[in-house]
């Protein structure tokens, strides 16, 4: 009985500690999930298919992107450019996110393209498969190749239902234009987690991903990312892809650990893309903050509202006329035949440790060299050559490589926190 009472005052007292730890300030980690990323898909929907009711037009801008970009601010982009804009950008998004979303709003409103403002992450472009949570919502995976609703979806106990492990659920607050107004950053925030701490946190996740090396780019990422600027092209519209920035103390952090590669890599591979079809890269990777305010941050990679201000007057600054051009009807590319099917990518690296897949060589040469660099201030380097001819000047020619499957297991989804 006395052994029996002395293992409950322990757990009692364990219990204690561990909430005590929880509540100092710096010591409230990430949820172990975020609370329920699938809502961010399905609130997005609704606002995105609702979006003429409540704004009396179709969105003639559509931001593509992570958690990374979820407070990008359509206002912002409507005040400058004078264009309806929503915010399509969720929890975790992943590539094929992102072209599910272009797909749902094309067939939504086939009258009018919108143009495409993508934000895109580095690390994204090494992921496989799909996200659960992708495939759980219909209206989404409606966009998918066959091969890839046929997939059983199998999401996480609780956190399907909207519960997260070891943290309250913090359900987001959106805007009706898809700004994501709150949600669990902003309640850490409050509870005194500091921006030291969430780069901590980030610096352990991508140790994690750059350990080995950097893994290379998946197929499947490359390819459904060859999609969205085919289709966009198609429907007339250039893309603007943004290269995503880091809190400078992580950005610092990576590039000792094969980071530099994994950035050359992508930006090989959109300038690839950039002698084919018509889009503008604008690479926001470098290591300065806007006016070096790095506790404008919440972790190493989610921006504050502030920050993320600043971040969109750099884009506008650098590729504001491309996305109104992009508004305006352009020559649209020569159409594909259907069914595309992303490549096979079954096969994985001996000894990854993520199960990352073994790289498939990009059916495209890598024609251009890299674009000039940038940091946040949108100012280029003096060092930097002139800008590549436009794309609007050259007859974008579309060449994908033969249908093949899809992998029969997903063997890779976005840490939580990480997009």
């Amino acid at each position: 009985m006395a052994r029996g009472r002395r293992g409950i005052i322990g757990l009692a007292l364990g219990i204690a500690v561990a909430s005590a730890l929880a509540a100092m300030p710096g010591m409230v980690r990430p949820p172990a999930a975020s609370a329920a990323p699938e809502v961010t898909r399905r609130a997005k929907v609704d606002l995105l298919v609702s979006f003429e009711k409540r704004f009396g037009g179709s969105p003639e801008l559509l931001i593509l992107g992570s958690s990374r970009a979820m407070r990008a601010d359509p206002a912002q982009l409507r005040s400058a450019l004078h264009l309806r804009t929503f915010n399509a950008a969720v929890s975790s998004g992943t590539v094929p996110d992102a072209y599910a979303f272009l797909r749902l709003a094309q067939r939504r409103y086939p009258e009018r393209a919108p143009a495409v403002l993508w934000f895109l992450d580095v690390e994204s472009m090494r992921l496989t498969g799909h996200h659960p949570y992708l495939l759980s919502v219909k209206r989404l995976a409606a966009g998918l190749p066959p091969s890839a609703r046929r997939r059983p979806v199998s999401l996480p106990k609780g956190l399907a239902a909207g519960a997260a492990r070891g943290v309250a659920v913090v359900r987001p607050r959106w805007h009706r234009d898809g700004l994501l107004v709150s949600w669990w950053h902003d309640r850490q925030r409050a509870q005194g987690r500091t921006t030291a701490a969430g780069v901590r946190y980030h610096q352990r996740q991508l140790a994690g991903i750059y350990r080995g090396g950097w893994p290379g780019m998946s197929g499947s990422a490359k390819w459904y990312a060859t999609q969205i600027v085919r289709r966009a092209n198609e429907m007339g519209v250039a893309p603007v892809v943004v290269l995503t920035p880091y809190h400078p103390q992580l950005r610092s952090f990576i590039a000792r650990r094969g980071w530099q590669k994994a950035r050359r890599d992508v930006r090989h591979f959109l300038d690839g893309l950039s002698a084919r079809f018509e889009l503008s890269v604008v690479d926001l990777t470098g290591g300065a903050t806007v006016d070096g305010r790095t506790q404008s941050w919440y972790d190493g990679v989610h921006p504050r509202a502030g920050q993320m201000r600043r971040i969109v007057a750099a884009v506008l600054r650098r590729a504001g006329d491309d996305l109104v051009a992009a508004a305006a009807t352009l020559p649209a590319a020569a159409p594909l035949a259907d069914p595309f099917q992303p490549p096979d990518e079954s096969s994985v690296t001996p000894g990854s440790e993520a199960g990352l897949p073994a790289e498939v060589a990009p059916p495209w040469p890598r024609l251009l060299p890299a674009l000039p660099s940038t940091s946040l201030s949108g100012e280029r380097s003096s060092a930097d050559a002139p800008a590549a001819t436009s794309g609007r000047e050259r007859l974008a020619s579309v060449r994908i490589a033969g249908p093949t499957v899809l992998p029969s297991t997903w063997p890779l989804v976005p840490a939580p926190g990480l997009l």
